[in-house]
C-alpha cells in the first residue's frame, strides 16, 4: 500500500502525478494499482467520501475488481484481535457493496504486526505524497517501513 494524502484531497492533478509514479515505480515488479484506502480524522467516520469513491471508480477503469478499503478507526488499537477493515467493491450496476467480512481474510501473525508497529508508534515515519510534494528528498515509497514489515514476515 502507497499512502497518498492526509490532507483533505480533490481530485486534481497531484493525484494524477501521484498515481502515475505509484504505476511507474512499480509496473516492472508486476505489481498493478488495484485499490484505493481511506481512515477517515473523526475516529467515528467509517464511509468513504466522494474522493474516495471517484479514486476507486478511476481506478476500476483499468482493473475491474478494485475495491475501496476503510479502515474502521473504532477498530485500530494496541493490541488487533479483528481486520479494523471495511472493503467494498463497485458493482455491474455502478453501485457499492460491501463485502463480507468472511471473505476479506487478515490473519493473526498481520495483525499482530500492524499491532506492534502501532505500539512502537512507526505510523509517524509514514512518508506520503503530501510530504513528498513539500520536500521531494522524503522517500513516498516508504522503503525503510517497508523493509522493517518485511522483517517481521522472516521472524
Amino acid at each position: 500500500a502507497v499512502p497518498l494524502f492526509h490532507q483533505q484531497l480533490a481530485l486534481s492533478p497531484m493525484l494524477d502525478v501521484a498515481l502515475t509514479q505509484i504505476e511507474q515505480r512499480y509496473s516492472a515488479q508486476g505489481l498493478e494499482i488495484v485499490g484505493y484506502y481511506q481512515a477517515n480524522e473523526n475516529v467515528k467516520d467509517v464511509v468513504p467520501d466522494f474522493v474516495a469513491k471517484k479514486i476507486t471508480e478511476k481506478i476500476a477503469e483499468n482493473y475491474d475488481s478494485s475495491c475501496l478499503v476503510m479502515i474502521d478507526n473504532r477498530k485500530v488499537c494496541m493490541e488487533l484481535s479483528s481486520s479494523p477493515l471495511i472493503v467494498s467493491q463497485l458493482t455491474q450496476d455502478g453501485k457499492w457493496k460491501n463485502r463480507d467480512n468472511k471473505s476479506v481474510i487478515v490473519d493473526q501473525s498481520s495483525l499482530d504486526t500492524v499491532s506492534d508497529l502501532l505500539r512502537r508508534r512507526v505510523f509517524h515515519e509514514i512518508t506520503d505524497f503530501d510530504l513528498h510534494f513539500d520536500d521531494i528528498t522524503l522517500d513516498w515509497a516508504n522503503t525503510n517501513l517497508n523493509k522493517l514489515m518485511g522483517s517481521y514476515a522472516v521472524a
